[in-house]
């Protein structure tokens, strides 16, 4: 119950939130696989700017944002960027540009920030 109220919270806040974690999931064939659209990488940095994950643990991230493995049917699954051990990471990645969001827990096991990183 937590999570849909928190959903229509954010909704009200965010009227494109559900577009758009639809749409950041949104993969187009390229040679090696599938990849990112660009409407994807676009709409995805639009939902982690505008919600607010801090406080939440990672069963309550997937629940709202999807889970960064299943997802999707891309095969930028990996971090472009180098992280930390213990960071949750969600990539968006054309082939040729796109986003990796890159979310820390505290002690707690509950996000604290979340770091955007350009992909190019």
């Amino acid at each position: 119950m937590l999570i849909a109220t928190a959903i229509v919270f954010v909704y009200f806040v965010y009227p494109y939130f559900l577009p758009d974690r639809v749409l950041m999931w949104e993969t187009t064939s390229i040679n090696s696989g599938r990849a990112s659209t660009g409407r994807a990488t676009k709409a995805a940095k639009r939902f982690f700017d505008r919600t607010d994950l801090r406080g939440k643990t990672r069963e309550e991230i997937v629940s709202l944002t999807g889970d960064p493995r299943k997802s999707s049917d891309s095969i930028y699954k990996h971090p472009f960027h180098p992280i930390e051990r213990g960071v949750m990471v969600y990539r968006f990645d054309t082939g040729f540009y796109g986003w990796q969001f890159n979310i820390y827990f505290g002690d707690d096991n509950r996000a604290t920030h979340i770091e955007h990183k350009w992909i190019h």
